[in-house]
């Protein structure tokens, strides 16, 4: 799939999504008015003797926006922890020892994977058996998205490709891309073949794009952007040290409304230009490192929606 003007393929998958992507936002806002008018704001405090593996953070928000994987340090071991919102509790993830890479989320909530040991491997969230995936980079990036498809973006002159999250099978080129760019960060679109990605360039093509696992076409999004998910019916995404949001109608691929600055300030990796931040995909909740914490220290903001007008 190549950066380009909007193919056919990328307008039947949009369309076919809409529906989807509507009932993940119904879904997640069951409540009353008056809570959804209130954001609010908190802050998770890691337990004392622990740390975040790196800096920035590494973590990723479950997709129902209930719990929280991080990458964490204690006792110089560095393993993958979840935190939930119901008991308020970080635990560890016995199994996933030496783990090198962001965590990423089964669609169900039910799984996380992690590389380590240059491995690609996945656990139960609730604790269990590691299974082995296939081989994978130390630092390589990746979303686990429909059909139990892993999409991973290993940097570098390769492409974004397409494995099973079950193992077994040859990865599959999903993107194609030009001599002078990288793809980078491929986020799935809820219950879709769609994802968005980042191409590295310098060059006009530099910025968010919107891509289909059918193939054709991307298109571009965001100029500039370097991280984005589809959250609902909006687009959060990262430019510089903030982190936005924009109503964002996947049916038609267009923006309404005016961006909206959710977290500024936020800690961002020099290299890469990654922030420390996660978003859930059905839900409202985002989850980010300020520039200003600890290493133990994350900011959680729920029913950021309400900010971002319609209009």
């Amino acid at each position: 799939m190549a950066p380009g003007r909007r193919g056919p393929s990328i307008v039947r998958t949009v369309a076919a999504v809409a529906l989807l992507a509507t009932v993940g936002g119904i879904l997640w806002r069951v409540g009353t008015d008056d809570q959804q008018s209130r954001p609010t704001q908190s802050v998770i405090r890691l337990p004392p003797g622990v740390t975040f593996a790196e800096s920035p953070a590494r973590f990723a928000v479950s997709p129902d926006g209930a719990a929280i994987a991080m990458d964490l340090r204690s006792a110089d071991r560095v393993q993958v922890w979840t935190w939930g919102q119901a008991t308020l509790d970080a635990r560890p993830l016995t199994g996933t020892e030496g783990v090198t890479s962001l965590p990423a989320w089964s669609p169900d909530g039910k799984n996380v994977a992690f590389v380590s040991g240059g491995k690609l491997r996945r656990i139960p969230a609730a604790g269990g058996p590691v299974e082995t995936i296939g081989d994978l980079d130390a630092d390589a990036a990746f979303d686990w998205g429909v059909d139990d498809t892993i999409l991973v973006a290993a940097g570098g002159d390769q492409p974004i490709r397409r494995i099973v999250a079950t193992g077994g099978g040859l990865p599959q080129q999903i993107t194609r891309r030009l001599p002078d760019e990288q793809h980078e960060s491929p986020k799935f679109v809820l219950g879709a073949r769609l994802f968005v990605f980042f191409v590295r360039s310098d060059a006009v093509r530099d910025g968010l794009w919107l891509g289909a696992l059918d193939g054709g076409n991307a298109l571009k999004l965001v100029p500039h952007a370097v991280t984005g998910t589809l959250s609902g019916e909006f687009l959060v995404y990262s430019i510089g040290q903030l982190v936005i949001a924009q109503r964002f109608d996947v049916a038609d691929a267009k923006f309404s409304g005016k961006p909206v600055t959710l977290a500024d300030h936020v800690r961002i990796d020099p290299a890469s230009h990654r922030l420390a931040y996660s978003v859930s995909v059905a839900g409202t909740v985002l989850a980010f490192q300020s520039e200003s914490d600890g290493d133990g220290v994350l900011h959680m903001l729920s029913g950021w929606p309400a900010l971002v007008p319609e209009k």
